[in-house]
């Protein structure tokens, strides 16, 4: 008789393979596979019964594992072999309780059997450990600006494997980044894991400049010339980040104000003079 037991939460468990390779009188050998903390038998083999599967995939939580081993003549398991693996990890490996002087033979599933003083049937204990929680964070990510916006929505995806509980983000997919390089940190396993990368957001967009329409100025008898008020106004999406500067020439009584070329507009208007 062959039973797999143990009831457990999907997010606990850790796939473990069983490998049986039979040696002579096949039916003979039993053995059973018990969580050392809670006693819960996550196989039971019953010794004298037909032939084990050759290869069996176990779901159990992480933790110590011990093995016992039967046989129902008492001979041990004449060349059979069991094996515990994780991944590619041999975890376990037995060839049976020794020959004639094992006592006692067969065990009862679903277990767990007693081994009544005799320590050989205890083949040996193993440990499964929980893979280890990867996360794949993207490359550096560079976009322009939205239009009008000091800024950009960005959406990434974070890969992640054999994590639990909440990934948490420093800035969230699909959040609007403002311009200039922010770095986003991601977490997992209460924050033991980390990976993070950068979002830089390029602002694209020039300012937009306001000149009034054109201004006609009629002159009174005897003037040659006039000051003339006007107002001309500057914008931008990101003012905070590129503050407007300006000048006018020629000047509305205010002296000229440095400016960067690379980042200036121009627009004109005309002024006229008329006389009477």
């Amino acid at each position: 008789m062959f039973l797999t037991l143990g009831l457990i939460t999907a997010s606990a468990q850790v796939t473990i393979t069983r490998t049986w390779a039979a040696g002579a009188f096949a039916g003979e050998p039993g053995w059973e596979i018990i969580n050392t903390a809670t006693n819960v038998v996550y196989e039971c083999d019953q010794s004298g019964q037909v032939t084990p599967n050759n290869v069996v995939n176990l779901n159990v939580p992480p933790g110590t594992y011990e093995v016992r081993g039967f046989d129902s003549y008492g001979d041990g398991w004449n060349g059979g072999v069991l094996t515990i693996t994780q991944g590619p990890v041999t975890l376990f490996s037995s060839s049976g309780p020794p020959g004639f002087t094992f006592n006692p033979g067969n065990n009862s599933c679903p277990g767990p059997s007693p081994v009544n003083g005799v320590t050989s049937s205890i083949l040996g204990t193993f440990t499964v450990t929980a893979p280890a929680c990867v996360l794949s964070c993207p490359s550096n990510i560079t976009v322009n600006n939205d239009p009008g916006q000091c800024g950009a929505v960005v959406n990434y995806t974070v890969g992640s494997t054999n994590c639990t509980g909440a990934i948490n983000y420093s800035t969230p997919s699909g959040a609007q980044f403002p311009v200039g390089t922010t770095t986003v940190t991601v977490s997992a396993d209460g924050g033991l894991v980390t990976c993070s990368f950068n979002v830089t957001v390029n602002d694209n967009e020039f300012p937009k400049i306001n000149c009034p329409s054109d201004i006609i100025v009629t002159l009174g008898p005897g003037e040659c010339s006039q000051y003339v008020n006007y107002n001309v106004t500057a914008t931008d999406n990101c003012p905070y980040y590129y503050p407007v500067i300006f000048t006018q020439n020629p000047p509305n009584n205010n002296p000229a104000q440095a400016i960067d070329p690379a980042l200036s507009l121009n627009c004109g208007f005309a002024q006229t003079k008329r006389y009477k």
